[in-house]
């Protein structure tokens, strides 16, 4: 089999590409000309350069080119912007070039995996973890959740104009080879200074490296026309943070951040960040998500595609690892 995988310089996609080589599989990718090459070294692959997103013309015809003699393709490829600012950009890229790589696959008979996330799927709650099925109401409004959802729906439109696509929806990942970081940027904040509350919802936390197998399952044995969550561990934010800081020999949080306490900072960054133009983490969306027991069920993954789910502590424990190695954590 031979995969073309976007997005394949971030957590996910690093470990999907190498997911694949290691079974023996033929692999290219598509990737911006400025890429950190880091990820791909001594990785057997095929690149193409460009950005789809804002290049659309010359984007379409690499993508066209890179199609050529594909199997499967897996848009791992996102912006991940848990607040209100780079709405257009997000837009560009989890939309627009979701549209053209849909179009493009469907045209060419080609399989899509297409990477959304838990985010795009209905809140969940402590009490009922969420499903493939609840999809609205919709979350938290972040310029993310509103983009990925805008996402999945132009790969269901084309779905139903006959793409044989499949929608993996995964929850919060931890593991290797997080060359940017994305989710670990969680586990170096907490690294570099003492953080006295945690985030007062919950997460679905999973090894990035069962995802990938999930994925790899997808490509060969998903249902056309089908959406899986690939998530993992449901945790409140204040225990992982907990067990973070313990992994890390950090002092741990003392709590959850109380709810008034949360609107105030939420309020109080977004305004600096009107004066700055640079939003911070805290932002009153970010805060608002954090609120949530994002909470969700992989069982349909399990019975269909043979996802697994390992322990956290492993997953949290490589992460830590790779980061120490590769010079992120001093």
């Amino acid at each position: 089999m031979k995969v073309l995988i976007t997005g394949a310089t971030g957590l996910l996609g690093n470990n999907v590409l190498r997911a694949f080589l290691d079974q023996g599989h033929s692999a290219a990718v598509i990737v911006r000309a400025n890429s950190d090459s880091r990820p791909l070294d001594g990785l057997d692959v095929e690149k193409f350069y460009a950005d789809l997103a804002t290049d659309a013309d010359e984007g379409g015809k690499v993508l066209r080119e890179a199609l050529d003699n594909v199997d499967v393709m897996v848009h791992c490829a996102g912006v991940i912007q848990i607040g209100w600012s780079r709405m257009d950009l997000s837009m560009k890229v989890n939309r627009d070039a979701t549209q053209a790589i849909a179009e493009t696959c469907r045209i060419k008979k080609i399989r899509l995996i297409h990477i959304s996330t838990v985010d795009a799927l209905a809140p969940a709650s402590a009490e009922s973890p969420g499903t493939e099925d609840q999809v609205d109401p919709a979350k938290v409004p972040t310029s993310y959740v509103v983009s990925k959802r805008a996402g999945d729906a132009v790969v269901w439109d084309e779905i139903a104009k006959g793409l044989d696509g499949v929608i993996v929806h995964p929850g919060l990942m931890f593991g290797p080879w997080d060359w940017k970081p994305s989710s670990g940027e969680m586990m170096t904040a907490i690294a570099k200074q003492f953080i006295p509350f945690a985030p007062s919802g919950g997460i679905s936390a999973c090894d990035v490296r069962d995802v990938a197998a999930g994925i790899l399952s997808a490509a060969s044995h998903a249902k056309a026309g089908q959406s899986y969550i690939l998530a993992g561990h449901n945790i409140s934010y204040l225990e992982l943070w907990r067990q973070i800081a313990k992994l890390l020999q950090r002092k741990p949080p003392f709590g959850k951040l109380p709810t008034w306490l949360g609107r105030v900072v939420g309020g109080i960054s977004d305004f600096v960040s009107r004066f700055t133009k640079s939003e911070a983490q805290s932002n009153s969306g970010g805060i608002k998500m954090g609120e949530a027991y994002n909470w969700y069920s992989s069982e349909k993954a399990a019975k269909e595609l043979g996802y697994q789910i390992g322990p956290l502590d492993v997953a949290l424990e490589d992460a830590y690892s790779w980061f120490k190695t590769y010079g992120y954590l001093k």
